[in-house]
């Protein structure tokens, strides 16, 4: 109670500033309309803030992901919107005070606070909008995204074997079912040779798998599904109430990898075919913010004498820490984990940006060191913000040549 009693309090500051600048730009708008934009605005942000107090309150996330989805997506293109513009209010009348301060006229003053408050406005308004449509529109806007390896370390009977990547399901970010049946008929539809999944089913609970596992045994391929554990599949994020708890949470996660009819590999590897091996670490990132629990020494055992290796990373940060320096050998690494942090601007083979690069090297799609390869998957599902924008969810289908 106490927590959420602070958690009111600092919003409603929050709310007092921001309010500053949008007061100044709808006073100026004179005339009968105005009590209607003020009455909008503050129903807004009373139904964000609602939603907020009520996620913190409620353990939605828990026992009614989809519902917690929802309310995320209408909430948080509205909370980001203000923070953004938060720190350019501050400016604002730091830039008032010093004009007041040093005999800057009244009309100055007052001019430069209505085009600088009508330029926030403006843009926050045209963020949130963005970010709404981001939620409503773009989470099942499956793509498939194909390339091409070329390797001479693969065996001939290889060539032209098709990889499909799946990644970062986040299951209980996945609101629309029947749309999301449409993305299990795009990976069908590739014929794969293989399919591997590159960690994090869940946000933290199996619990957000029910309503999705019926359609992930649909998958199919000629050699199964492998899969491995991502950060969040550990459930490091949740404060459980003891660490049995927390023990039977991620023992039933690792059965719903089972449950789907995926063989998950836990610091393994597994021979395919002659000369071809597949191996699956748990995470492993060079980054202090995520725990590692990866064990690639044990992961790579079995697979020294095969010619051709795929191995199963989470964080592609593991692909430059560990796996170039230490094992030379491994052709090809599968990632996802960044999600191109589901914001950005991609024109395909001309221009990709987002701020996903400020702090990933290997942020999204392939990546190449010598005659070593680096995919980084884009996720299938949404985490934090449940929506997307220029950075669509993907299904990767790689076809390995010989050369």
């Amino acid at each position: 109670m106490l927590r959420t009693l602070f958690l009111a309090f600092y919003i409603f500051l929050f709310e007092l500033i921001i309010y500053q600048p949008v007061q100044i730009v709808l006073n100026r708008l004179a005339g009968d309309a105005l009590p209607i934009i003020h009455y909008i605005y503050w129903t807004i942000s009373i139904l964000a803030i609602t939603a907020i107090i009520a996620i913190a309150v409620f353990p939605l996330h828990k026992t009614k992901p989809r519902l917690n989805s929802i309310i995320r997506a209408f909430m948080m293109p509205v909370m980001i919107a203000k923070v953004i513009i938060l720190f350019p209010a501050l400016i604002m009348w730091l830039i008032v005070l010093l004009m007041e301060t040093f005999g800057a006229s009244e009309s100055a003053v007052e001019i430069f606070q209505g085009n600088f408050a009508s330029g926030l406005l403006f843009f926050g308004t045209g963020l949130m909008l963005l970010l709404w449509y981001g939620t409503i529109m773009n989470p099942h806007r499956y793509r498939v995204r194909k390339t091409t390896i070329k390797s001479s370390d693969l065996p001939a009977a290889m060539d032209g074997y098709k990889v499909v990547q799946i990644s970062d399901l986040h299951a209980g970010s996945i609101t629309q079912i029947d749309k999301f049946e449409k993305a299990i008929d795009l990976i069908n539809n590739e014929n794969a040779d293989l399919v591997v999944f590159t960690g994090d089913l869940v946000n933290s609970f199996p619990s957000e798998m029910d309503d999705i596992l019926e359609n992930l045994l649909r998958i199919q391929s000629k050699n199964g599904v492998y899969s491995i554990l991502g950060n969040h599949d550990y459930g490091d994020y949740i404060r459980f109430p003891s660490r049995d708890e927390k023990r039977l949470n991620f023992e039933e996660i690792i059965a719903m990898h089972k449950n789907a009819g995926w063989k998950l590999l836990r610091n393994e590897s597994v021979v395919l075919q002659d000369n071809f091996v597949l191996i699956g670490t748990e995470n492993i990132s060079a980054k202090a913010s995520f725990k590692s629990y990866g064990k690639m020494d044990q992961a790579f055992l079995g697979a020294e004498d095969a010619s051709f290796k795929i191995l199963l990373s989470h964080d592609p940060t593991h692909w430059r820490s560990e796996v170039i320096p230490k094992y030379k050998d491994i052709d090809l690494t599968l990632s996802g984990h960044t999600h191109g942090m589901q914001f950005g601007i991609e024109i395909p083979n001309v221009f990709k940006w987002s701020p996903s690069q400020f702090v990933y090297k290997e942020w999204a799609g392939l990546y190449q060191e010598g005659a070593q390869y680096l995919y980084v998957n884009r996720g299938l599902g949404t985490l934090w913000y449940p929506g997307r924008v220029g950075i669509l969810p993907e299904i990767t289908s790689i076809t390995l040549k010989k050369v």
